[in-house]
């Protein structure tokens, strides 16, 4: 009265009929067996895999708010944070994007600061009371004083587009 699977086989040569029965319990175990293990590895798989994602997600968000946090500073004029330190820049593509922005940012600065200085130059050279004659290398007039349009009654453009060797 017990429901089971059946199979059987005639090996003629040796006048064997083989019957094999099993009852529906006993032939589903291995399955149940398989479905228990596969539920307890996807259940020990899913926090590794939602913790290999919260990681991943930290790894790529993180530089991408220092970058944030860093342009925010530029904006309000704070240039403490606007250069990123190494230690922060990650090893890959973003890190070069990090790296090229700080290049751009330093040589922003040092040409700012290159521009301010000969301003600053500039400014004193023309209110010295002096005569003050610039020339490059080549001997061009480069600048001239007020002092030297003065004496000469010559303007700095006019100066500076005659060649200097004739002076």
């Amino acid at each position: 009265g017990i429901p089971v699977f059946g199979a059987s086989i005639i090996v003629k040569e040796m006048g064997w009929i083989i019957i094999t029965e099993m009852d529906f319990k006993e032939a589903f175990v291995p399955v149940h067996r398989l479905q228990n293990v596969t539920l307890l590895g996807i259940g020990m798989l899913i926090p590794v895999i939602l913790f290999i994602t919260w990681m991943l997600s930290i790894r790529f968000t993180r530089p991408v708010m220092r970058l944030i946090q860093a342009d925010s500073a530029i904006i309000k004029g704070d240039q403490t944070l606007a250069i990123i330190p190494d230690h922060e820049i990650p090893s890959n593509e973003l890190g070069d994007v990090m790296r090229s922005r700080n290049e751009m940012l330093t040589s922003l600065k040092e040409m700012k600061m290159l521009v301010q200085s000969q301003e600053r130059y500039r400014f004193l050279v023309e209110n010295i009371p002096d005569v003050v004659w610039i020339t490059d290398r080549n001997g061009n007039t480069k600048f001239i004083s007020p002092q030297v349009e003065k004496i000469y009654g010559y303007t700095q453009h006019e100066i500076c587009e005659t060649d200097s060797s004739l002076w």
